[in-house]
């Protein structure tokens, strides 16, 4: 098995990355001889990642998370140090962000949901998944713009976006027009943050992880910026909402009208005086109480 892993180097220093994999997927499966099975999951991971193979890599990060958190039946302590699990959050970028948009939200439950990925791991301590956030925090501050990428991608997650905004007021450190973003819309500054957004399209066009998801990102940002500014204004001016996105009002009109219709808000178009009405929203008890809980387990 050591000349396996011998030739599954020299493929992968010749940059056959899929040959490598495949070697490496078979050593994994084989248990013992003499195999440093952590090792092994680094090198698949990396394979992976050169051969664009997002699903496999998502899968092997996974399980490399999941053994640094694992504690064994006659051990009294982890032993996993902030580097390895810093290491691990810069190379899960390339399979969360390059991969697909359903890929940023693994990131945010690597930073904030204390469960393992491998729900057999019933030896994994909780509150080990908790460190990868004071990793972040004390280690690696910028990883804190992807993560508000993730939270902005991924707008149901509502819990997320006030830990992250909690965490970019925390992070002295570090700060981005995306952080700054983050921020403002936290504190309903919200004509700041729609002045901010030039900003924040300038440094996606220059971030390698985020430029593929550009306009998705500005999209999700001006949505969630105006269901803000909705949820706390009666009238909203169709014109206005032109103006800020760039577009002719009867484009405003449709885009306001499809936001509405994804929301749990009401509302009525008065198109003689170019307004959007909003109307009083009852929410049903059960949804109350779905999200409560939902808070409370985070």
């Amino acid at each position: 098995m050591q000349n396996m892993m011998r030739l599954a180097f020299l493929y992968y220093d010749k940059g056959a990355y899929v040959d490598a994999a495949e070697i490496l997927s078979f050593c994994k499966a084989v248990t013992g001889a003499g195999l440093v099975r952590d090792n092994l999951l680094w090198g698949k991971l990396l394979c992976d990642t050169a051969s664009t193979n997002w699903a496999s890599a998502i899968a092997v990060a996974d399980e490399i998370r999941n053994n640094q958190n694992f504690v064994g039946r006659f051990e009294t302590k982890n032993t996993t140090t902030t580097r390895s699990r810093a290491w691990l959050l810069h190379w899960v970028l390339f399979p969360f962000f390059k991969g697909s948009i359903q890929g940023t939200e693994h990131l945010l439950q690597y930073v904030f949901d204390n469960r393992p990925n491998d729900t057999n791991r019933t030896n994994a301590d909780p509150k080990m998944f908790e460190l990868y956030r004071s990793v972040v925090e004390s280690a690696c501050p910028h990883l804190l713009r992807y993560i508000c990428a993730a939270v902005l991608l991924n707008r149901s997650r509502q819990h997320h976006f006030r830990h992250t905004a909690t965490m970019t007021e925390q992070i002295y450190e570090y700060s981005d027009a995306l952080t700054r973003l983050v921020q403002l819309i936290h504190r309903s500054a919200l004509e700041e943050a729609l002045d901010l957004l030039p900003e924040v399209e300038e440094l996606l066009d220059l971030d390698y992880f985020l430029c593929d998801l550009k306009n998705d990102i500005l999209e999700s940002a001006r949505s969630v910026i105006f269901q803000r500014y909705i949820a706390i204004h009666t009238v909203v001016s169709i014109p206005y909402v032109a103006g800020k996105l760039g577009v002719s009002k009867e484009e405003a009109e449709i885009w306001l009208v499809n936001l509405i219709s994804s929301s749990r808000q009401r509302a009525k178009v008065d198109s003689v005086n170019e307004q959007l009405r909003m109307m009083p929203t009852v929410h049903p008890v059960e949804s109350t109480m779905l999200e409560k809980l939902e808070s409370v387990r985070h």
